[in-house]
């Protein structure tokens, strides 16, 4: 389990509170696929793929869920 720096507490609740997501098409070699994309604040950070947005929104609930399931600290 990551721990993170008490320095960074401030900044690491800013950036969370500055997270917002939009339907979002990836422009690729077939075509327009479906996406979203993340920006913090009115900064484009990600343009994810609908396939790997799933996977990224399973892989942070299974994160969240370490917490109730007793994983290490």
């Amino acid at each position: 389990m990551f721990d993170s720096k008490r320095a960074h507490y401030n900044r690491n609740i800013i950036d969370g509170e500055t997270l917002t997501t939009r339907a979002a098409f990836l422009n690729g070699p077939d075509g327009k696929e479906p996406g979203v994309a993340i920006f913090s604040d009115t900064i484009l950070r990600y343009v994810l793929r609908e396939d790997h947005a799933i996977a990224f929104c399973n892989a942070i609930v299974d994160s969240l869920d370490e917490h109730r399931t007793g994983g290490s600290q």
